[in-house]
């Protein structure tokens, strides 16, 4: 698949993500659908079909129902993403999410995938945090597959406590949630529920797929 000319800054949609660490419903666009994308966005679910998206990594298995992705979870121990076949460079990319169980979980995006055992693709590169918990670190950024834990490095952000702190106050659990992550160059900015979180700079991709994490079942 051809990727996105780096240059533009493309705008994408996603109406409802909800993600767990068993049953997850993913980009769920009902509203999208019904009512047209926010002008100068596009939707990157059809509401009715997993065209443009593919399985990488692990077992979780995904269906469309009502107007929703959900993927359930199976007995893996390797997280599984569903990531859209195109790719995207400088973009702004708005979404809801909603845990409907416990658990944790993350958007990919300039994210790639390399072969990993037989058959299996492990998925990497940038994520932003997905954390029921309202202490948790929604919207922080960590690199997947790459440079995280096995580097003693959590977050590639520095962002303060204080921003934290004022992030985290608009959490609702168990209800939908609003994340913004924003690509411009080596710019990447982050919002959840319009409050500023991460703001870095770092140049390791400037291009690549969307994904979902389903972590593997506990």
């Amino acid at each position: 698949m051809k990727s996105i000319d780096t240059t533009t800054h493309k705008r994408v949609a996603a109406r409802g993500i909800a993600w767990g660490s068993a049953l997850l419903a993913v980009l769920g666009t009902a509203s999208i659908l019904a009512q047209g994308p926010e002008e100068g966005f596009v939707p990157l679910f059809d509401g009715q079909t997993l065209d443009g998206w593919v399985k990488r990594g692990g077992d979780a298995a995904y269906r469309v129902d009502n107007g929703t992705i959900v993927g359930e979870c199976l007995p893996s121990r390797m997280n599984t993403f569903l990531c859209s076949e195109k790719e995207f460079g400088n973009f702004i990319l708005k979404l809801e999410f909603k845990f409907d169980v416990p658990g944790n979980s993350g958007v990919q995006f300039r994210s790639a995938a390399r072969p990993e055992g037989e058959g299996r693709q492990r998925v990497y590169g940038y994520q932003a945090e997905m954390d029921p918990n309202p202490k948790g670190d929604t919207a922080r950024i960590y690199d997947e597959g790459r440079r995280g834990h096995q580097h003693g490095i959590i977050w590639m952000d520095t962002t303060a406590d204080e921003t934290l702190a004022a992030a985290r106050a608009t959490n609702k659990p168990g209800d939908w949630n609003a994340l913004e992550i924003q690509c411009v160059g080596p710019s990447i900015r982050t919002w959840l529920n319009g409050v500023a979180v991460a703001n870095l700079f770092d140049d390791q991709s400037l291009n690549g797929f969307f994904g979902s994490l389903a972590s593997h079942a506990g």
